[in-house]
Order: C-alpha cells, then sequence, then structure tokens
C-alpha cells in the first residue's frame, strides 16, 4: 500500500520511491506491476458480476 500511496497520491517517481523505502528500483516496478494487475482482475471481476 505505501508503494501504491507513493506513486499516485504523492507523485513519486519509481526511483524516489525506492530511495524512501531502501529497494531498489526494479523491486518498485514489479510492486507497482503487480498492483495493477489485481487491479484488472477485480475490474474484471466487477464486469462478470
Amino acid at each position: 500500500l505505501e508503494v501504491l500511496v507513493a506513486r499516485f497520491v504523492d507523485d513519486m517517481t519509481q526511483e524516489e520511491i525506492a530511495e524512501h523505502l531502501h529497494l531498489s528500483r526494479k523491486t518498485i516496478g514489479k510492486r507497482l506491476d503487480r498492483i495493477r494487475d489485481e487491479v484488472i482482475a477485480l475490474r474484471g471481476q466487477e464486469a462478470s458480476a
């Protein structure tokens, strides 16, 4: 959740988030990819309901 808030509420770049959380930029990118995939899956469930 912290990555999601930092990216879309605080408008931080992946590099800024990585530095703030002491993680690699690649890790942040993967986490954002996972979040995107989960949102897409949830939207698909709503459409079929």
